[in-house]
């Protein structure tokens, strides 16, 4: 009886975290696609820089680059790369993106034009989003498992009735 309620409660923990990171990789696939009806302005990148992030054993580099755009007439800052960028597990990767914005450097950004507090450096969404969401509706069915009939839960067999 234990076993099966375990089993039940994994499940529905699995299922709910899904519907949260689901939930939450839909959200950012929505904003970066959103980013590619945004105006673009001028701006200049004021931070570029690749930072380490150590957790226990793991380590990941992220990119942190802060730049500064006017719109509408009044001045702006935003450290959004893309809707979808975080951190790599590859430093190289995350340098990729310090040496293509360097400090000083004059770029093209992307404005919302119904909040102008809102800016990227990149249109579009991130491959790691589409990913994300692909896993937490496959995390999503296998919580679903938690619905499923006791005996495929824990392998127990139907035993045929024998009548005489």
């Amino acid at each position: 009886m234990w076993r099966l309620f375990i089993i039940r409660f994994c499940l529905i923990i699995i299922f709910l975290f899904s519907i949260l990171f689901g939930v939450t990789s839909w959200n950012k696939i929505r904003l970066g696609n959103d980013t590619e009806k945004w105006v673009s302005a001028n701006g200049t990148i004021t931070k570029s820089e690749v930072i380490k992030n150590k957790i226990r054993s793991r380590v990941s580099w992220c990119t942190k680059i802060e730049f500064a755009y006017e719109y509408g007439g009044c001045s702006y800052t935003s450290n959004k790369l893309r809707y979808g960028a975080g951190c790599d597990l590859i430093k190289s990767t995350a340098m990729e993106f310090t040496q293509k914005h360097k400090i000083g450097q004059t770029v093209q950004v992307f404005v919302n034009p119904e909040d102008s507090e809102m800016a990227v450096l990149e249109k579009g969404v991130g491959k790691t989003d589409y990913f994300g969401f692909c896993v937490s509706i496959l995390a999503g069915i296998l919580g679903l498992g938690c619905f499923l009939p006791k005996r495929f839960l824990i392998g127990e067999q139907i035993k045929p009735e024998v009548s005489l």
